[in-house]
């Protein structure tokens, strides 16, 4: 995952947290990628902007938190659970 979008407005550097999970009894790899850099609306771009939307149609579940402070996504893929492409954005 990538949130070069977060930065774009400073002079590219910032910083992100990300973490992994796999559960072995659940079947499920829970991934969250935070930044602190600001939303944006994303433009329609070929080579770019891709992420969000292949998250929200490859994993079982996605959520993306975005306040003033910063932006979080989290996704789940789980092996148990059938896929759809629903998400929460917040």
């Amino acid at each position: 995952m990538s949130s070069t979008h977060a930065y774009l407005d400073t002079d590219g550097v910032g910083t992100m947290q990300i973490s992994a999970t796999y559960s072995v009894d659940l079947g499920a790899l829970d991934v969250t990628v935070a930044d602190l850099g600001r939303w944006k609306l994303p433009v329609h771009n070929a080579l770019r902007g891709n992420g969000l939307p292949l998250i929200t149609a490859l994993s079982t579940s996605s959520t993306v938190d975005r306040s003033g402070t910063g932006t979080t996504v989290r996704a789940t893929w789980s092996s148990t659970a059938r896929q759809h492409p629903e998400s929460a954005y917040h």
